[in-house]
C-alpha cells in the first residue's frame, strides 16, 4: 500500500518528502538529545561560575581578622565611667557586681533607644556578653524600666 503510493508520486514529490523526513529526524534528535544536553551544560556552567564567586568570597573572609576588643580593666569600672558620660546619665541607675564576671545594671526609667545605642557602642570596644536583658514599658513613650546582666567574658557557643 505505501509502496504503491510512493511509486505513484512524482520524482520532485519524493525528494521533498525525503528532505522533510530528514529535517523531521534532525529536529527530533535535537529535541530529545541535543536540546536537553545543551541546557544542562549552560546550567552547570552558571553553577560553576557562582560557586567560584562564592569560593573567592569565602577565601576573602578567612583573611579578615576579628575586631580587636579591649579586655583590660574591670567591667564594673568601665561601665561606671561610661555611664557618667552617657546622654542618659541624669536617669538614676543601680550598678553592682553580681559575681566574679557579671555585673547588673538597672534603671527605673531610661530612654530605650539611647541606652541600646550606648550599649552597642560599648560592646564594639570591650569584650562582653549580654546574659540577660529585660525591658518593661512605662507610661512614657520610648522610656522603659530596664534590667541588664553583662558578663565580662564571651559565652561558649552551643553546637
Amino acid at each position: 500500500m505505501i509502496h504503491s503510493w510512493w511509486s505513484n508520486l512524482g520524482v520532485r514529490d519524493r525528494y521533498v518528502l525525503c528532505a522533510g523526513g530528514v529535517i523531521c529526524l534532525f529536529y527530533l534528535c535535537y529535541l530529545l538529545i541535543f536540546g536537553p544536553l545543551f541546557r544542562a551544560v549552560v546550567f552547570k556552567s552558571k553553577q560553576l561560575i557562582e560557586k567560584k564567586e562564592t569560593l573567592v568570597w569565602m577565601r576573602s573572609q578567612v583573611n579578615i581578622k576579628p575586631s580587636q576588643k579591649r579586655t583590660e580593666g574591670n567591667l564594673l569600672s568601665v561601665f561606671s565611667s561610661h555611664l557618667k558620660q552617657a546622654s542618659f546619665a541624669q536617669f538614676p541607675y543601680k550598678l553592682q557586681q553580681a559575681g566574679e564576671e557579671n555585673i547588673q545594671l538597672s534603671f527605673d526609667e531610661v530612654p530605650n533607644a539611647e541606652f541600646l545605642t550606648w550599649l552597642k557602642k560599648l560592646n564594639e570596644h570591650y569584650t562582653m556578653t549580654i546574659s540577660k536583658l529585660s525591658a518593661v514599658r512605662t507610661g512614657t513613650p520610648g522610656v522603659v524600666k530596664l534590667h541588664v546582666v553583662v558578663t565580662s567574658r564571651p559565652q561558649e557557643s552551643k553546637r
